[in-house]
């Protein structure tokens, strides 16, 4: 699913219909879409991280809200149910941008989540456990949420480990599980079926473009020519993030 914090410990969370496609990019990167409900009944924060830092490039979706609609479509049906760059600058506080439905920021590194004081006071427990699973290079996007809604898709695009994708879906959501429950779908393109994940289990392939717009993303993608459908199940143990191969 995904990490998010809350201001304070009334504040209820309930996320459901999460969606995550991932699709490399012809100079190395990886372009992440995400997309689910989010209720609430105060302020949280929900946190992506990407391990190999860098540069991350917010794109809004909001002309295309129905990507993921466009994905399910693109397979049989199932029995279950303006774009900115950032990169490093430690000495300001982080700038916070509308991006679609969110309001978004770029944490450079974990001691800059700091910077961010003054829109969101973040879990102790949340740092400590950001600072223990992910290496001291990760980069981290932000978005910051003040109501319950359909938010729209949110993408970005960033560096990748070789050869590999990066799929956040470590769950934390106000504390730690060890088994949360999952129930979400995970699209990946021009995968080479290299999964490292106990919780995820490919359901179908096809081997085309589907009935996605490709002409509303980012032109840098590489040409698809084959999109996998990963489901994640609530029965399977752990609480991680996912790793998948990638052609080229």
């Amino acid at each position: 699913m995904c990490m998010i914090d809350k201001e304070t410990a009334e504040t209820e969370i309930d996320v459901s219909s999460t969606n995550i496609m991932v699709c490399p990019t012809t100079d190395g990167r990886q372009f992440t879409v995400y997309s689910n409900h989010v209720g609430m009944n105060g302020k949280t924060a929900m946190i992506l991280p990407v391990p190999t830092g860098g540069e991350i490039e917010p794109v809004d979706l909001t002309d295309y809200p129905t990507i993921f609609n466009d994905l399910k479509h693109s397979f049989k049906p199932v029995a279950r149910s303006a774009n900115k760059s950032y990169s490093l600058n430690c000495d300001s506080e982080l700038e916070v941008q509308k991006v679609g439905s969110y309001n978004v920021s770029i944490v450079p590194c974990l001691d800059d989540f700091s910077r961010l004081n003054g829109q969101f006071k973040f879990n102790r427990e949340l740092l400590s456990l950001l600072r223990e699973r992910y290496p001291e290079e990760t980069s981290y996007v932000v978005m910051l949420m003040r109501k319950g809604a359909d938010f729209h898709p949110f993408g970005y695009i960033s560096s990748r480990p070789e050869n590999q994708m990066f799929i956040p879906t470590y769950h934390y959501h106000g504390k730690i599980e060890e088994n949360p429950d999952w129930d979400h779908r995970i699209y990946v393109c021009n995968s080479n079926e290299t999964v490292k994940s106990t919780k995820c289990m490919k359901y179908q392939t096809i081997a085309s473009s589907g009935r996605v717009r490709w002409s509303s993303l980012p032109q840098i993608l590489q040409k698809t020519h084959r999109i996998d459908l990963y489901r994640v199940y609530p029965f399977y143990a752990g609480n991680h993030d996912i790793l998948v191969g990638v052609v080229g």
